[in-house]
């Protein structure tokens, strides 16, 4: 064998260990990814869970079911812990929107988001938050999607 067919030989071989390479870059990013989607949803499920258990609380449940009725007659410790749990429900709905789809559409997403604001309470508060500026343009967008439709 020749000096040249040498290097030609050792060109290939270092070729395809490169692609061999690349190959098996490409499938465990995937198999990352995919990992990372899952443990992602299972996060969220679990926040949301405290979230409902701590909303659901006795000394809690209390201050949301009189807010959803009317925000306004709530005095100012209550108006406070409602405007932290609107708050920390339209980033769960912006979030679930933006970042997974359980559907093929935002039809699940939007009924969701639509039943949550059915109480004229909520939507003042919301109203009240972004007025204030208290709420992200992204999340308040999501939200006002959904009541649109």
């Amino acid at each position: 064998m020749t000096l040249e067919a040498v290097t030609y030989t050792a060109t290939i071989i270092g070729v395809v260990s490169i692609l061999i390479t690349l190959i098996f870059l490409i499938i465990e990013l995937k198999r990352n990814v995919n990992h990372i989607r899952t443990m992602n949803i299972i996060t969220r499920d679990n926040q949301y869970y405290k979230f409902i258990d701590y909303w659901a609380a006795f000394e809690n449940i209390e201050t949301v079911i009189k807010g959803r009725k009317n925000y306004s007659d709530l005095d100012d410790k209550e108006k406070f812990k409602f405007e932290i749990y609107i708050e920390n429900r339209i980033r769960m709905f912006a979030f679930s929107v933006n970042t997974t789809r359980t559907s093929k559409t935002l039809e699940f997403h939007n009924n969701r988001i639509c039943d949550f604001f059915q109480y004229e309470g909520s939507i003042e508060c919301f109203n009240e938050l972004n007025q204030r500026k208290l709420l992200p343009l992204n999340w308040v967008k999501v939200i006002n999607d959904a009541i649109k439709n």
